[in-house]
């Protein structure tokens, strides 16, 4: 599982607290590491973990400012990463309303989203699903967006709500088969 860095505003990246909350939750074996805000930096990083790490899952989460988190269900090529003869869309891999399940039995607000943006979340999501289309694995490989801290959305709700997003698939049969 991946979070970001703090950048602008946000002296607190809500995806990293997230996630690193959430391995605590889940035990030894899970790995998560903080992203770079940056498209080429963040992508090479995340490229350097899959190949040291061979995960059956990829959970990328990154920041957005709404009041929900996104599911987000296909990433945009973007420029700065893709050769011209690659796909304008890949389409994520892990079933969208399995990803939202969890959090809606934790009443949170969740949308099924079609743009995971125009920033690094996008383009980093884009890189994890073009190595999964390159090499075949990992079998699940999706993103989630999730808001900033608040009242509400606390570290450690957020923190929750992944864990259990996680939990979903390692409590399934897929990893065993690497589906």
């Amino acid at each position: 599982m991946t979070g970001f860095e703090p950048f602008g505003r946000y002296r607190i990246n809500s995806s990293w607290e997230a996630v690193r909350l959430a391995a605590a939750r889940l035990g030894p074996g899970v790995v998560v590491a903080r992203l770079p805000v940056d498209r080429r930096r963040a992508a090479a990083e995340l490229h350097r973990l899959l190949e040291l790490h061979n995960p059956h899952a990829c959970l990328l989460t990154g920041l957005a400012g709404t009041r929900l988190v996104r599911v987000e269900s296909v990433a945009r090529r973007p420029r700065a990463l893709a050769g011209p003869d690659d796909a304008v869309w890949l389409r994520g891999q892990w079933p969208v309303a399995e990803l939202a399940l969890p959090l809606r039995r934790r009443k949170l607000p969740v949308k099924i989203s079609l743009n995971a943006g125009k920033y690094v979340c996008d383009s980093t999501y884009w890189a994890l699903l073009k190595f999964r289309q390159r090499r075949g694995w990992p079998a699940k490989a999706s993103f989630l967006h999730v808001p900033p801290l608040s009242r509400r959305f606390t570290a450690r709700v957020l923190g929750e709500a992944v864990a259990d997003v996680a939990r979903r698939y390692l409590n399934s049969r897929d990893w065993e088969t690497g589906r």
